[in-house]
């Protein structure tokens, strides 16, 4: 063979040489990437727990790049004692070594363990050469973090006693609670891809009546959340209702993927609810008949008063008997709005006064007086506020006809009434002839002004005089509701 035909030979192995070892390079560069791009770690240990490769998953976790821990002890870099500095050598191997267990054992090991802020699953596979001797190991990490946390979830959810459900965005279960489960006595495996409305109605179709809206349908239509009380039918034939709210579960581009469908069993509170309407029912029934015969025995004393009043020719007497008689049918007036009023807790003011005041002019229908009222129409009085705030009027405009008038052409009582700042400010004045000097309540002796005095006390309220110009009587008084 000629040196030239050497040459050639020579040059064309080195060159099928250089051609495979750029070969096995673009192979093994391939490989590496495939491995740094794997959703676990991947690293191999030789069998004195030397590290030899990782891949990036594993250098993301632990903080430390290839070259870092290349070379390395494993138990030096990452091991349970590797920052425990009064240890040294092979006094920092774990107390528990996947690598020398598996290795003892001969077989795969999994192991599940918690890494700073994440779960991990470990699966250790030891390596042996042609002869059978162990030359290193193959270690696989996962994060189960999203597992665990999943779990977690899931045992909640399976420990709270309403029906917790998953939904596709067409109704259709994906997951569902124990709760669930029991309550129609069926197993996951049944229900799932069957409708909610399948499932907890018995119906063919989705909730769309106006008594029964879907939330899920009505999420989609406004964007916004509502609760409503579904009838929900049982395994068993038996009926319930319940409290159903959906939550939505967007996906990373902010669309609605899945819903959490919540159902709550309030059966036993809307039949209290139904017991309690009829009892309140039956309760303002009693209480219309109480105020209904209250009106009417006061009625029938008022009657009484007026007949023998007719019998006595002493005016003086009379005027008394008539004037009990006008207290009398103040307080009758009360029963008699509530009982036909809608609200048997409250009376209207304007109401009451547009009763009372007529009632007064006809007991003095020989002097004729123009009494101009003002009452704001808001005002709402309890029972126990509108029978003495009644009296005491009653027992004002009354005054004003008997004293006030002595000497007057024109003849006239005003009455006001408005609320401010939570005060009911009440006005009853005339134009009489007034007063030298106001009242003093606490002194008076006359029956009126005494009643008065210890009525407006009984409702914690105020009154002051104005005798200016005629008489001016100022009520204040803080409604009870």
């Amino acid at each position: 063979m000629g040196a030239d035909s050497f040459a050639n030979k020579t040059n064309t192995s080195i060159s099928k040489l250089i051609g495979e070892s750029e070969q096995q390079r673009s192979v093994l560069a391939e490989l590496q990437a495939i491995l740094d791009n794997l959703p676990i770690g991947i690293a191999y240990i030789d069998k004195d727990y030397n590290i030899i490769k990782v891949n990036k998953f594993v250098c993301k976790h632990v903080g430390f790049s290839e070259e870092e821990l290349s070379g390395h002890k494993c138990f030096d870099m990452i091991g349970e004692y590797a920052r425990d500095n009064s240890r040294t050598g092979t006094d920092k191997i774990c107390s528990y070594c996947m690598l020398a267990q598996s290795a003892k054992e001969k077989r795969l090991l999994n192991y599940e363990f918690r890494y700073k802020d994440f779960y991990m699953r470990k699966t250790v596979v030891p390596e042996y050469d042609e002869n059978g001797e162990l030359y290193r190991f193959l270690e696989i990490v996962e994060d189960i973090t999203n597992d665990q946390s999943r779990q977690l979830l899931e045992s909640i959810a399976h420990g709270i006693t309403d029906e917790i459900m998953l939904l596709s965005n067409d109704f259709k279960i994906l997951w569902a609670n124990n709760a669930t489960l029991n309550k129609h006595a069926c197993q996951m495996s049944e229900i799932v891809g069957k409708s909610c409305f399948e499932m907890t109605r018995h119906h063919g179709c989705s909730c769309r009546t106006t008594k029964y809206p879907c939330p899920i349908i009505e999420w989609n239509k406004t964007g916004t959340l509502m609760t409503a009380t579904h009838i929900h039918t049982n395994s068993d034939g038996t009926q319930l209702y319940a409290e159903v709210t959906v939550y939505p579960i967007l996906d990373l581009y902010g669309r609605v993927s899945k819903f959490v469908h919540l159902a709550k069993d309030i059966t036993t509170r809307i039949n209290m609810e139904d017991q309690l309407r009829e009892s309140i029912a039956e309760k303002e029934i009693l209480l219309r008949e109480l105020h209904h015969r209250s009106k009417n025995n006061m009625t029938m004393i008022s009657s009484i008063l007026g007949l023998q009043a007719m019998t006595i020719e002493d005016e003086k007497a009379k005027r008394k008997l008539l004037e009990c008689q006008d207290r009398i049918k103040a307080m009758s007036l009360v029963h008699e709005i509530l009982y036909k009023s809608e609200s048997l807790q409250s009376v209207n003011l304007s109401e009451y006064l547009k009763k009372i005041i007529p009632a007064l002019k006809d007991s003095y229908d020989t002097k004729p007086v123009d009494i101009i009222t003002e009452i704001e129409d808001s005002i709402l009085l309890d029972i126990d506020t509108a029978i003495p705030l009644g009296i005491v009027i009653n027992e004002l405009i009354t005054n004003a006809y008997k004293y006030a008038f002595t000497d007057c052409d024109v003849r006239e009582i005003g009455v006001t009434a408005h609320k401010a700042d939570d005060i009911i400010h009440i006005t009853v004045r005339d134009n009489g002839v007034g007063m030298q000097t106001k009242i003093d309540f606490d002194k008076v002796k006359t029956m009126g002004l005494k009643l008065i005095n210890i009525l407006i006390k009984q409702m914690h309220g105020s009154i002051e005089t104005n005798v200016s110009n005629g008489t001016d009587f100022h009520i204040k008084i803080k409604p009870r509701i």
